[in-house]
């Protein structure tokens, strides 16, 4: 298992609402009544915002590209606008105001097992410029410092080296594989 650090490089990260102040956001989280809406999280070179109706074209077009597609599978608008519009879990992935892909995270709210794992994609042409890294540590760091999570998971296939090496560059390390349906899948890669 990886230690991941939250050390001096996660200092510019920051977290704001949009719509109401931080201390109001962080109380509706806390006290139970759900999330706070259009979340924006601030990274080095990314921005990850709340999912818009206008973002579903783009983000279709992103998913759809062969490269992502490989990895995600092919998806119309309508999946698309279900899983990353105004969902509290999703977040669009822009870098200097261009929508670039989107990350997500999955979370297990149990005390005694309290963890969340992370899925992300970008468009093909953003690949190799160190985006995918400061988004998951991005998110990361919103997992543990205002999610209060110990433990963070993913499971990319263990043939997608591109992902694996956007995760390990952030501190995620092998925690164990398994084959499903004949593919091999990383299972339990974390950080924590």
């Amino acid at each position: 298992m990886a230690t991941f650090s939250l050390g001096e490089e996660l200092s510019s990260i920051r977290v704001r609402d949009e719509r109401t102040p931080r201390s109001t956001a962080r109380a509706s989280r806390a006290g139970g009544g759900g999330y706070a809406s259009a979340v924006r999280l601030v990274g080095k070179q990314v921005v990850l915002r709340t999912g818009e109706p206008e973002d579903v074209t783009r983000l279709a077009s992103i998913a759809n590209e062969p490269e992502v597609a490989a990895w995600w599978g092919h998806t119309d608008e309508v999946e698309v606008a279900a899983r990353f519009v105004n969902n509290e879990t999703s977040f669009i992935v822009a870098h200097v105001g261009e929508l670039v892909g989107a990350i997500q995270y999955d979370e297990e709210d149990n005390p005694m097992y309290r963890r969340a794992g992370i899925d992300i994609f970008l468009t093909t042409s953003r690949h190799g410029q160190g985006l995918a890294t400061d988004s998951i540590r991005t998110l990361a760091w919103y997992l543990f410092e205002e999610r209060g999570h110990h433990l963070l998971t993913i499971d990319p296939a263990v043939d997608n080296e591109r992902a694996i090496r956007a995760y390990e560059a952030v501190g995620f390390g092998w925690a164990s594989c398994a084959r499903t349906n004949g593919a091999l899948m990383a299972r339990g890669m974390t950080a924590c």
